[in-house]
């Protein structure tokens, strides 16, 4: 039968639905070449984004980034950065976000969007920071913000802030 193919005069249900999970991002090698050092050795795991896996998280300090991937594909490779931010205990603010993903309130709505947005294929990255203070985690959490500048993420530093802004039309 063939491929079928996208029409999007006539296809408004599919055209509706393209535009809600649009995301801008700025992809830009030049500034992934801003994280050397202490990057590469650090040890990520990964959990799917989903109640029962909040329990495995440490209740420690950490970074932590949300991805959308489709890992039904068996694609592990196949990752969209979302989202980058900094805490003084991963299993809290997994769980903070699981609480409020149904009544999102605080300044940190876009989050929330993605969390609805993409229940099956959103996951939860994160290296553990014991000991490090929030001045040394927002330091790591700023570098990875500067390297990759995450569509979701609304804080940037003030030299990147009003490009940023302009970017992505926030």
């Amino acid at each position: 039968m063939g491929i079928q193919y996208f029409d999007p005069t006539t296809e408004r249900d599919t055209r509706s639905m393209f535009l809600k999970y649009r995301r801008k991002f700025i992809i830009c090698p030049d500034q992934w070449e801003t994280l050397q050092g202490q990057h590469e050795t650090l040890d990520w795991k990964e959990v799917h984004f989903q109640p029962s896996n909040q329990e495995s998280l440490p209740e420690k300090e950490g970074l932590y980034m949300f991805m959308a991937s489709p890992k039904k594909l068996n694609a592990s490779f196949l990752n969209y950065l979302l989202y980058v931010g900094e805490t003084d205990n991963l299993r809290r603010r997994f769980g903070d976000y699981l609480r409020k993903r149904d009544s999102p309130k605080s300044g940190q709505y876009k989050v929330y969007t993605i969390i609805d947005d993409f229940p099956e294929h959103l996951h939860f990255r994160y290296i553990e920071l014991e000991g490090y203070d929030m001045k040394k985690r927002r330091e790591l959490e700023t570098q990875f913000l500067i390297a990759f500048l995450p569509p979701i993420n609304s804080r940037f530093p003030q030299q990147l802030q009003s490009i940023i802004e302009g970017a992505y039309g926030q």
